[in-house]
C-alpha cells in the first residue's frame, strides 16, 4: 500500500501571475484519478496514463496500485485523496457520466457515486471556482460524457503526444506562451454625462456603491470589516426530521443556485466595464415556491438556506405574518435589520455615499444616528422618495453580493404588504446581474384571482423574471418513513387522513396514543389552518359545506341540491350555486366533469372531517338519513352502483335494520365480485350485525329465509377474511354457518337432501382450507374426512363435491412431498370437474351472486384451471418443467377467459418460481410484477407473501444482495403475520441464504435453526430438507472461513505446528460435518428437484474440498445430466463451474477452459452477476494455478480476479469479496517471488 502523506504546503508557492508551482523533489505534485470500471481494456487505458504521470514526476493516485482494499476503507479513502491531493482527474466515459449524474441503475456503481458525491461536496466547498478536477477524455470519449457541472472547464485528450502535453501543461502551471510583464497603467479622462432623466435609470451613486462595495478606500478586496460573510444565522427550526420526498425540488434549486454562483464570478470579471445591464444572463433570479398550508414549503426553503449557507453564501430570511399586513415594508425591514445582525450591512460604503443611503433611515431610524450630519436632503416628491428608498435597497443588496452570493428567503409573501411587494417587484427587475436569488413561499389558497400578488406574479413571469416551482403532497413511501416510529396500522389510517401533507400527518402522529391510535377530534393546530381557511367564506357558504361534508368527499349539484330541500325553486338553486361557486373562488372546492356530470371534491379529506365534527350528532343523523334518501332517487335503476354510500349513511343515520342489510349485500356482492376482499368484508360485517341485531340472541326467532341470508353472509365472510389470511376467524365463520344450517331444517325432496348434503361436505373443505393455511395438514385432512363421510351417508357418487374434496387432498399431500399421492388426487379431481362442467346449469352473471359453495356445485369452470394449477406445481416439484408450463399456462387461459383476478395473480406467482428455475429472469419478473400487483388490489396477504420471496429470489440471481433481503424480510414479516408455519421455515431459508453471502453468519445460522425447528415441529419434510441444504451450505462457510484465518495467522507467522494442525482439524472436521448433514438432506424424498440438486451440488463441492476428487467429479457430471434433464439452467452452469474447479485439481488443465467458458456465457446471458463474478473468480484460479502459467496467462488471470472483485463490492458480497481479495494478494505476491 502506498502511504500518502498531506501536500508539504511549506515547499511549494502558489502560481500567480503566470509563474510556475515550485515543488521540492521530496513532496512531487500529487494528483488522484477518478474512473468508472467500465471493462478490462478501459482500466488498462487509465492504468497507462496514472503511469506516464509518475514517470513524468507527478505522483498519480489510482485504485489499481493497492493491494487489495485500504485499511480505512475505499469511502474514508477517496475522500483522502480527492482532499489532499493538487488535482482530481475526472475519466470520462458514458458510464461515469450516469453514474456520476445519478441516471444508473439502482445497486450499480457504487465506488463511482460514493466518489461523484465527494467531488460534488469538494467543489461546492471551492465557491464553485473550479482549480483542481480536469474532466479527461480517453479514446472514443466524447464532450457530451463530462458530467454537467464540469462541461465549462477545459477538457483534455491525453491519448494523443499534444493532448498529453496540454494536461502536463495545465497540471504544472507551464503555459505554452507565458504573459509579458505588466506595465503602468494609465489614466484616462471620464466621458461627459447628461443629467439623468428622473425614473429612468438608477443614480450615478446607486451605480458606484454597487460596483465599488466589497473595496476599501485603497482599491484591496479586503473589506473593513473582518470577514467577508459576517455572523451566520441559524436558519429554519430545530428538531426536524431530514427532508424527505423532495429530491426533485431541490435539484431544480441547486440548478438555480449553480447559475447565480456563474453569475457572480461573471460579475466580478466584468467588473470593470460597467456595462451590468449587457450581461443580463438568462436565468431566474426570483424563484417562488407555491403549494397548500403545511405541504412543506418553509421546510424545503430551510433546507436550501442550509446548503447555501454551508456552501459560503449569505442567507437573510423574512417572513410576514397576517397581523403585520397595514404595516408598509415590513418585509424588507426585517431584511436590512437581519444584515445588520449578521454584520453583513456595508457601513463604510453608507458613509461614503450617505444621500444614497439616507433614504433607509425611514424603515430602521437608528440609521439615521450613523449618517453625516449633512446627509439630510431637500423635500421630494412622494413619488422621487419612494424611488430614491428603493434605490437604496438595491445599492445594500448589491454590496451584500460583492462579498458572498446572497439568497434572500421571503417567507408567505400572501401576508406581504402592497409597499413591500412592489419593491420585490423593482428589485426583481434589476437584480439580474448579481449573484443574488430570491427564494419566495406562498400559500396557494391565499392568493385568489384577486389578490395583489397574484397580479404581481402573473407580470413578473409574462417578462421572463421568476420561476414558479409547486411543492406536491409526499408520496406515502416518504409519508411512511416521516412516520415510521410509529406502529404500521396507525401509519397507514395517517396517511390516507394526511392526504400527503407533512405538517398534518406529524400532527395527527403527534396526538396519537396507544390506547386511541388516532383521536376522534383533529388536533388544535389542524384546525387552526382549516378554520383560517374556512374563514375566508360567509357563513351561508360554511353552512352549506358543513352539510356537504355528510356526502363525503365529493358530491354533485343534484345531491347538495336535494340534500337542502326535496323541491327547489329556481332562486333557491340559484342560490346554492353562488355559495358553491364562493367555495371554488376560495379553493376549498374543485370542479371536475363536464355539463350535467359535475363533481364538487373538497380540497382535503380532513377538512370534510372538520365540517363533520361541527354538526350535532341529531342533525348529522338526520342529514344521513336524507343523503340516503338522495342516493337512493339518485341511484334509481341501478342501486349496485351507490350501494356503498347508501349502506353508510344508513348505518350513519341508524336506518331500519332490513333496509340496511338490503344494501350491505348488494355493496357486499358489487366487492366481492371486484376482488376487493376487505371491503366486501366490511358490508357482509354490517349485513351480519343488523341481521343478528334484528333476529335477537336466539336462531328460534328467525324465519327460514332469515337463516339462509344470515349463513350466505356468514359463508362470504368466511372466504373474505382467509384471502386476505385471518383463518382463524374464517374457520370461526365457517362453523358458525353450518350451525345455522342445521338449525330445524327440514327437506322437502330427497334431491334438496342430496344437494344440501354436498353443501355440508364443501362447507369441511372450508375448514380444512383454513387448517391447511396454518400449516397443520393433520386436522386439515380430519376435516377432508369428515366432508367424505357426509357424502357417503347422503349416498353421493362423483360429482363437483367429490372433485373438490380430491384437490384439497390432493394439495395436502403436495406440501408434504408426497407427489405420486399428490398426482392421483389432482388427476381425479381434474376429471370429476369436467364432469360437473358439462352439466352445468347457470350462467356466469348467476354465478357470481353465488357462494364458493353453491357455485362449485353448478359446475364453475374456474375449478378446471384449479384442478390445472396443482398438477402443474406438482409437475413443477418433480422437475419436469415443459409439462408444468402447459399446465400452468391452461389454468391462466380459462382464469382470464372468467376475469378471476385472485387466481389470476395465483397462476403469475407460481409461473415466475417456473421462469426463476429456467433462468428466464425476464419472465419471472413480469409474472411477479402481476401477481403482486393483484395480490396488492385485492389484499390477498398469503400471495403476497410468496411474491416477495419469489422477488427476493430474483433479486439474489441478479446479483442485488440488500434488495433481496429487503424482499426476504418482508416475506417473512407476512408469513408470520398470517401465522403460516411452512412459509415461516422456508422463507428463514432465503433469508439466510443472502445473510450468508453478505457476511452475515450469525444472523443466517439463528434464521437456519428457527427454519430447521419449524419444520421438524410440523414433521414437514420439504422444510426440513431444505433447511438441512442451508444448514450444510453454511458448514461449507464456516470451514472456508476456518481455513482462511489458519492462511492468514500461518502467513503472519503467529501459528505454530500445533495449532497449524488443530486448525486444519476444525477445517476438515467442518466439512466433514456438512458432508453429513447434506447427505441427511439428500435422504429426504420429499424434497423438490431443485432443492435435491443444489444439496448434491453442494455435496460434490465438499468432496472437492476434501480432496476426493474423484468422487466429486463423477457426483457433478450425474448432477449435470439431471439439472439438464429438468431445465434447471442456472444449476447447469454451477455445475461446469464445478467441474471446470475440479479438472483444475486434478490437473487437467486443457479441458477446464471450456466448463468455464460455458459457465460464464450462461451467467453473462441471464444476467446472473454474482454468479458470474464467482465463475470468473474459479477460472482466475485455475489459470494461475497452472504450473506452466505464462505471462498473458498471469494477467488474463489477475484482470478476472479484479472483475470479480469489482462485482462482488458491488453486489455487497462480503464473503466472495474477502476470498477474492485473498487471491489477488496471494497471487500478486506469488508472481512476483
Amino acid at each position: 500500500m502506498i502511504a500518502t502523506e498531506p501536500a508539504n504546503e511549506s515547499a511549494s508557492e502558489e502560481a500567480v501571475g503566470g509563474h510556475v508551482t515550485m515543488r521540492s523533489e521530496a513532496s512531487p505534485l500529487r494528483v488522484f484519478i477518478s474512473y468508472s470500471h467500465d471493462s478490462l481494456g478501459h482500466a488498462d487505458r487509465v492504468l497507462a496514463l496514472a503511469d506516464r504521470l509518475r514517470q513524468d514526476g507527478i505522483d498519480s493516485i489510482l485504485d489499481q496500485y493497492l493491494l487489495g482494499s485500504p485499511d480505512e476503507g475505499w469511502p474514508l479513502w477517496m475522500d483522502r485523496q480527492i482532499r489532499d491531493t493538487d488535482f482530481v482527474l475526472m475519466i470520462c466515459t458514458p458510464t461515469y457520466y450516469r453514474r456520476v449524474m445519478g441516471e444508473e441503475e439502482p445497486g450499480v456503481g457504487h465506488g463511482v457515486n460514493w466518489e461523484s458525491n465527494l467531488v460534488y461536496q469538494h467543489f461546492y466547498q471551492d465557491a464553485t471556482i473550479n482549480k483542481r478536477f480536469l474532466p479527461i477524455l480517453l479514446e472514443g470519449g466524447s464532450a457530451s460524457d463530462i458530467p454537467v457541472p464540469f462541461r465549462g472547464v477545459a477538457y483534455y485528450r491525453p491519448m494523443t503526444e499534444e493532448g498529453y502535453e496540454a494536461l502536463y501543461r495545465r497540471l504544472t502551471n507551464q503555459p505554452l506562451t507565458p504573459p509579458p510583464d505588466i506595465g503602468t497603467p494609465k489614466k484616462l479622462p471620464p466621458r461627459e454625462r447628461p443629467p439623468c432623466a428622473f425614473g429612468n435609470t438608477r443614480t450615478d451613486d446607486t451605480q458606484q456603491v454597487i460596483l465599488s462595495a466589497g473595496t476599501n478606500q485603497e482599491g484591496s478586496s479586503v473589506p473593513a470589516q473582518t470577514s467577508l460573510v459576517g455572523i451566520s444565522s441559524h436558519i429554519g427550526r430545530s428538531h426536524q426530521h431530514p427532508l424527505l420526498g423532495r429530491d426533485r425540488e431541490r435539484g431544480v434549486l441547486r440548478h438555480f443556485l449553480f447559475e447565480t454562483e456563474q453569475c457572480g464570478n461573471a460579475l466580478v470579471a466584468d467588473h470593470a466595464t460597467l456595462h451590468l445591464s449587457e450581461h443580463r444572463p438568462s436565468r431566474s433570479l426570483f424563484i417562488v415556491l407555491h403549494g397548500d398550508a403545511g405541504i412543506g414549503k418553509t421546510r424545503l426553503a430551510e433546507e436550501v438556506g442550509r446548503e447555501t449557507q454551508n456552501r459560503g453564501w449569505t442567507v437573510l430570511w423574512s417572513q410576514s405574518y397576517a397581523q403585520e399586513i397595514p404595516l408598509p415594508y415590513r418585509l424588507w425591514i426585517e431584511v436590512v435589520r437581519q444584515a445588520m445582525n449578521q454584520g453583513v450591512f456595508p457601513y463604510q460604503e453608507m458613509g461614503q455615499h450617505p444621500r444614497l443611503y439616507q433614504p433607509l433611515s425611514t424603515l430602521l431610524p437608528e440609521l439615521a444616528e450613523m449618517l453625516p450630519q449633512d446627509a439630510a436632503v431637500s423635500a421630494v416628491v412622494p413619488e422621487q422618495g419612494q424611488l430614491r428608498l428603493w434605490e437604496a435597497v438595491l445599492a445594500v443588496l448589491g454590496a451584500f453580493s460583492r462579498r458572498t452570493p446572497l439568497l434572500l428567503v421571503l417567507d408567505d409573501l400572501h401576508w406581504a404588504d402592497t409597499s413591500s411587494q412592489q419593491l420585490l417587484a423593482y428589485l426583481a427587475r434589476r437584480l439580474h446581474s448579481y449573484p443574488i436569488l430570491l427564494l419566495g413561499t406562498y400559500r396557494e389558497s391565499e392568493v385568489l384571482a384577486t389578490h395583489p400578488l397574484r397580479l404581481l406574479l402573473t407580470t413578473l413571469q409574462r417578462e421572463q423574471i421568476i420561476a414558479m416551482l409547486t411543492v406536491p403532497p409526499l408520496a406515502d413511501t416518504h409519508m411512511g418513513t416521516l412516520l415510521s416510529h410509529r406502529p404500521k396500522p396507525l401509519v397507514q389510517r395517517i396517511q390516507r387522513q394526511a392526504a400527503g401533507n407533512p405538517f398534518f400527518a406529524e400532527e395527527l402522529a403527534r396526538v396519537a396514543s396507544a390506547e386511541e391510535p388516532l383521536a376522534q377530534t383533529l388536533p388544535a393546530t389542524i384546525t387552526a389552518v382549516l378554520d383560517l381557511r374556512l374563514g375566508m367564506l360567509s357563513h351561508d357558504c360554511q353552512q352549506l359545506l358543513g352539510k356537504a361534508a355528510v356526502l363525503g368527499n365529493s358530491f354533485s349539484f343534484q345531491q347538495i341540491s336535494m340534500l337542502e330541500a326535496s323541491n327547489l325553486t329556481s332562486l333557491e338553486e340559484e342560490r346554492v350555486l353562488t355559495l358553491l361557486e364562493e367555495a371554488l373562488r376560495g379553493n376549498i372546492l374543485s370542479e371536475e366533469g363536464t355539463r350535467t356530470h359535475i363533481t364538487y371534491t373538497f380540497w382535503h379529506q380532513l377538512l370534510v372531517n372538520h365540517l363533520y365534527d361541527q354538526l350535532s350528532a341529531t342533525r348529522r343523523a338526520r342529514l344521513h338519513r336524507r343523503a340516503a334518501e338522495v342516493l337512493q332517487r339518485d341511484y334509481a335503476g341501478r342501486e349496485e352502483e351507490g350501494a356503498a354510500m347508501i349502506t353508510n349513511h344508513l348505518v350513519a343515520g341508524d336506518g331500519e335494520p332490513l333496509q340496511v342489510v338490503h344494501y350491505a349485500e348488494l355493496a357486499g356482492n358489487r366487492a366481492y365480485n371486484l376482488s376487493a376482499y376487505p371491503e366486501a368484508e366490511g358490508f357482509y360485517r354490517i349485513a351480519v350485525g343488523q341481521l343478528d341485531e334484528h333476529i335477537g340472541p336466539f336462531l328460534v326467532n328467525a324465519s327460514q329465509d332469515e337463516r339462509s341470508r344470515l349463513a350466505y353472509f356468514l359463508e362470504r365472510l368466511g372466504e373474505c377474511t382467509r384471502v386476505q389470511g385471518n383463518d382463524e376467524e374464517a374457520r370461526h365463520f365457517y362453523e358458525r354457518v353450518l350451525e345455522v344450517r342445521s338449525y330445524q331444517h327440514t327437506y322437502a325432496t330427497d334431491d334438496e337432501y342430496r344437494y344440501e348434503a354436498q353443501i355440508d361436505a364443501l362447507l369441511w373443505r372450508e375448514i380444512a382450507l383454513t387448517w391447511y393455511d396454518l400449516s397443520d395438514s393433520e386436522q386439515a385432512q380430519k376435516c377432508c374426512e369428515r366432508g367424505e363421510k357426509v357424502l357417503n351417508d347422503a349416498g353421493i357418487v362423483g360429482g363437483a363435491a367429490w372433485a373438490i374434496l380430491h384437490f384439497q387432498e390432493g394439495y395436502i399431500d403436495w406440501r408434504e412431498g408426497n407427489y405420486d399421492s399428490a398426482y392421483k388426487f389432482a388427476l381425479e379431481a381434474l376429471e370429476l370437474f369436467k364432469g360437473s362442467f358439462k352439466q352445468q346449469n347457470i350462467q356466469e352473471g348467476g354465478a357470481l351472486r353465488l357462494t364458493g359453495t353453491r357455485r362449485s356445485l353448478a359446475g364453475d369452470p374456474v375449478n378446471l384451471g384449479r384442478a390445472h394449477t396443482l398438477l402443474g406445481l406438482i409437475a413443477n416439484s418433480v422437475g419436469e418443467q415443459r409439462v408444468s408450463l402447459d399446465h400452468l399456462q391452461t389454468a391462466l387461459t380459462i382464469f382470464e377467459q372468467y376475469n378471476r383476478q385472485r387466481e389470476i395473480a395465483n397462476v403469475c406467482c407460481n409461473l415466475s418460481d417456473l421462469y426463476l428455475k429456467k433462468a428466464e429472469h425476464g419472465l419471472a419478473q413480469a409474472n411477479l410484477r402481476r401477481s403482486l400487483s393483484l395480490a396488492e388490489q385485492i389484499g390477498d396477504v398469503p400471495l403476497m407473501s410468496v411474491d416477495y420471496y419469489n422477488l427476493g429470489e430474483l433479486a439474489i440471481r441478479l446479483g442485488n444482495l440488500e434488495e433481496a433481503e429487503t424482499c426476504f424480510r418482508q416475506s417473512l414479516s407476512l408469513a408470520e403475520q398470517i401465522n403460516d408455519q411452512t412459509y415461516v421455515s422456508l422463507f428463514n431459508v432465503g433469508l439466510a441464504t443472502v445473510c450468508q453471502i453478505q457476511g452475515k453468519l450469525s444472523e443466517a445460522q439463528a434464521c437456519i435453526l428457527r427454519a430447521l425447528t419449524i419444520g421438524r415441529a410440523m414433521r414437514n419434510a420439504p422444510c426440513v430438507g431444505s433447511a438441512l441444504v442451508a444448514l450444510g451450505n453454511f458448514r461449507i462457510a464456516q470451514a472456508m472461513e476456518a481455513s482462511e484465518k489458519r492462511d492468514i495467522d500461518e502467513k503472519n507467522g503467529t501459528l505454530h505446528q500445533k495449532e497449524w494442525q488443530g486448525s486444519n482439524d476444525t477445517h476438515v472436521r467442518l466439512l466433514r460435518r456438512a458432508k453429513m448433514t447434506l447427505e441427511r438432506a439428500l435422504t429426504f424424498n420429499e424434497l423438490e428437484a431443485e432443492t435435491k440438486a443444489e444439496g448434491r451440488l453442494a455435496l460434490a463441492y465438499v468432496l472437492l474440498l476434501l480432496d476426493e476428487l474423484d468422487t466429486a467429479c463423477y457426483y457433478t457430471i450425474r448432477i449435470l445430466e439431471e439439472a439438464r434433464q429438468y431445465e434447471l439452467i442456472g444449476t447447469c452452469a454451477r455445475c461446469q463451474r464445478l467441474l471446470g474447479s475440479i479438472l483444475t485439481a486434478q490437473g487437467k488443465q486443457a479441458l477446464t477452459e471450456q466448463e468455464f467458458e460455458q459457465a460464464m456465457q450462461v451467467f453473462r446471458k441471464c444476467g446472473m452477476r454474482l454468479e458470474y463474478a464467482r465463475t470468473l473468480h474459479s477460472y482466475s484460479v485455475s489459470l494461475l494455478e497452472h504450473k506452466n502459467t505464462v505471462q498473458q496467462s498471469y494477467q488474463e488471470g489477475l484482470s478476472f480476479l479484479r472483475e470479480a472483485r469489482q462485482v462482488f463490492d458491488e453486489c455487497h458480497a462480503a464473503l466472495d469479496l474477502q476470498r477474492v481479495e485473498r487471491d489477488i494478494a496471494f497471487y500478486t505476491v506469488s508472481w512476483k517471488e
